[in-house]
């Protein structure tokens, strides 16, 4: 027996235990406290319900990689500053009753080379992923040719992706079929390009979407 009731034991040096050991209470450590073991550390059991790791308003950080077994819940907003892979089931966003947006966001936007007699801008927010781009024909266009070139501020990796366009104002909706301009995409570009009939003067404006392969 070491101590006696509502006392406590310190220990300077290092302390073995080759058993199990059953903590009535809290385990306390210094500012930087280890837990080490050579293969497996187990932490709960077959009668946990609840394993707490850190505390409100803190950082924890798992310095090398995790594997969950189960279920894994996230009930604050989270980062992740890597890619994310999904390798089976579905990759679902909201559960029926929650509101979700998927939004694409990035600091530097892709950039704009224009064609004969074309000027590209994008009016709102765009980025690698969605937009919205917008052409102005000071005089008809040339047939066949580029009107503009988007580069991707970063480029795909296999294949090329699949943009999809959709009309943004009057003046693009109404234009023939025919004669509408059409898409050719690379890793690092995508080119919108004039029909055997070139777009006329005026301002047209698409939303487009970025899919990769």
């Amino acid at each position: 027996n070491l101590g006696r009731a509502a006392t406590n034991t310190q220990v300077a040096g290092t302390f073995g235990v080759t058993g199990n050991t059953t903590l009535g209470g809290s385990l306390t450590g210094p500012a930087a406290f280890s837990i080490d073991g050579s293969t497996t550390i187990s932490i709960g059991g077959t009668t946990a319900t609840t394993l707490n790791l850190g505390r409100s308003g803190q950082t924890q950080a798992l310095l090398g990689s995790a594997t969950v077994a189960q279920a894994f819940t996230v009930t604050g907003a989270s980062t992740l500053n890597g890619g994310l892979t999904v390798t089976g089931g579905n990759a679902n966003l909201g559960n029926g009753t929650s509101t979700v947006h998927i939004v694409a966001r990035q600091a530097t936007a892709p950039t704009r080379t224009n064609g004969t007699n074309a000027t590209c801008t994008f009016p709102t927010t765009s980025s690698d992923t969605a937009g919205q781009l917008q052409v102005v024909m000071s005089a008809g266009g040339t047939a066949s040719a580029a009107l503009c070139t988007i580069t991707f501020n970063s480029a795909f990796v296999t294949n090329a992706p699949a943009v999809v366009l959709t009309p943004a104002n009057a003046l693009t909706a109404s234009i023939p079929l025919a004669n509408a301009p059409f898409v050719t995409t690379a890793l690092g570009t995508f080119v919108l390009t004039n029909n055997t009939t070139g777009l006329p003067a005026g301002t047209y404006s698409w939303f487009y979407e970025v899919i990769g392969r």
